[in-house]
This record gives C-alpha cells, sequence and structure tokens, in this order.
C-alpha cells in the first residue's frame, strides 16, 4: 500500500562566516560603547526605536531635586525655631542672672 520512500542523506555543509572572532568582539564593543549604534541595532532587528532612558533619568533627578527643596524648606523652619528657643533661653538667662545678683 504504502512504500517506503527513501529519503536522500543530504550532508549539510557548513558556511563559513566573513568576519574574524577579532572583528565581532570589536562590533560588539562598538554597539557597548556607543548608543547611537544600540539604537541603529535595535532599529534593525525590531524596527522600532528604543525606549529613551535619558527620561527617566532626568524624572529621578527632578524627583532628588523636589525632595531636596522640601528638606531645605522643612531645615529653615527648623533653624527659625531653634532661633527662638535660643532667644528664650539668653531671656531666661539673664532673669536668672538677675534675679542672682538681687538676691547677694
Amino acid at each position: 500500500m504504502f512504500s517506503k520512500k527513501s529519503k536522500s542523506k543530504v550532508k549539510q555543509q557548513r558556511q563559513t562566516f566573513p568576519l574574524t572572532s577579532a572583528q565581532i568582539v570589536e562590533d560588539i564593543d562598538t554597539v557597548i560603547n556607543s548608543e547611537e549604534n544600540r539604537n541603529k541595532l535595535f532599529t534593525c532587528l525590531d524596527d522600532k526605536v528604543p525606549p529613551e532612558n535619558s527620561c527617566a533619568g532626568i524624572e529621578e533627578f527632578l524627583k532628588g531635586t523636589q525632595k531636596l527643596e522640601e528638606i531645605q524648606v522643612m531645615l529653615k523652619k527648623q533653624i527659625e525655631k531653634l532661633q527662638v528657643l535660643s532667644e528664650d533661653l539668653l531671656a531666661g538667662i539673664d532673669e536668672i542672672e538677675g534675679k542672682i545678683e538681687a538676691c547677694q
């Protein structure tokens, strides 16, 4: 009914790659060290531009800057409180010294 078809044995030949190992490593280093080359690679691979990571860095910087401004405001308020307390303390010391002199 069914006949077995003999599979022809085709020996696959290994294709040669035109670049040397050193050239491949050099190309990888070039891509790693250059954002422009990475973008070109991603564009070739995906036909789309990779997301911008520089914006994320700017957002983090702005969050940090805002936090620093909040801390600065808090520290200024604390300094004002310390100045008031310092004035109260000096007034108290003057009052005590006056009482000591009055008792002598």
